[in-house]
């Protein structure tokens, strides 16, 4: 949805819902990601790495007095999915690895509301793979401008702008190793807030 600019004010909003978005991910014997290690050209369907359920993106633009506008952005996704595998390596086979034959791997308790899967992953049993729910993203940008008039007609444009204004920590990387201690925890965020300022100038 959209609204043009009236009244100083002008949004838009945009919704994405996926309803499937599978694929065989990597059917190399030594490929990076945890597949069927046992028959290199039969890849294992499942959920995709970049299967986001909901996605929300959203935009303000508002013309104050004195030439001043201000405007936001909003973005919202609730959580990509991430490739979880066993550290062993059963039979000495190369690769990423999700069978497991050691001891039974109970999933902490702490990660079972974001892991797709058994809460133990018994002997001989397979790890989903990307069974690993990322934690939802939330960002706010803020942007607000100073129009200035300067002589034969030229225009000066200062501008501040915050990204990420509330500092969220929006995570995109994660222990993914079932069978060792930190499963689930965080690994890497995208950037924190930020700010800059610039300026303009059109004739």
């Amino acid at each position: 949805m959209n609204r043009r600019l009236s009244h100083n004010l002008q949004g838009g909003v945009t919704y994405t819902l996926i309803f499937f978005q599978g694929d065989d991910g990597s059917r190399s014997l030594n490929g990076t990601t945890a597949n069927n290690n046992f028959d290199r050209f039969a890849g294992e369907w499942a959920r995709s790495t970049s299967f986001q359920r909901n996605t929300l993106r959203a935009y303000g633009v508002y013309q104050l007095p004195l030439r001043f506008v201000v405007s936001a952005a909003y973005f919202y996704g609730s959580g990509n999915y991430y490739a979880t595998s066993h550290s062993s390596r059963p039979f000495g086979l190369p690769g990423v690895n999700r069978l497991n034959l050691g001891a039974p791997v109970t999933i902490p308790a702490a990660v079972l509301d974001q892991f797709e899967g058994p809460p133990v992953i018994a002997t001989g049993a397979l790890v989903p793979r990307n069974a690993l729910r990322g934690l939802p993203l939330h960002k706010v940008d803020l942007r607000i401008t100073k129009e200035l008039a300067l002589f034969g007609g030229a225009n000066l444009s200062l501008i501040g702008e915050v990204f990420n204004l509330f500092n969220r920590a929006n995570y995109t990387n994660y222990v993914t190793t079932v069978n060792t201690p930190t499963f689930g925890q965080p690994r890497a965020a995208q950037v924190p807030r930020q700010g800059q300022l610039a300026f303009h100038v059109t004739f």
